[in-house]
């Protein structure tokens, strides 16, 4: 709304995701190849508990 960007960030400190056991999974959405079908792919994929980051959601679909 009146053109400010929404924009929320989250900083991980600590051994939370060791603690956890938890794998974690890096997934840049800019690459240009990815189609929702293997995005949904990958999804279905991973384990059932993980922590997955997405990375330059903000910039989902720009330039295509």
């Amino acid at each position: 709304m009146n053109g400010i960007p929404f924009r929320r960030g989250y900083l991980f400190y600590g051994p939370c995701r060791i603690v956890f056991g938890l794998a974690l999974f890096a997934l840049s959405l800019l690459e240009p190849s990815f189609t929702e079908r293997e995005l949904a792919s990958l999804f279905r994929k991973l384990p059932p508990r993980c922590i997955v980051l997405l990375e330059d959601i903000d910039a989902v679909g720009r330039g295509r």
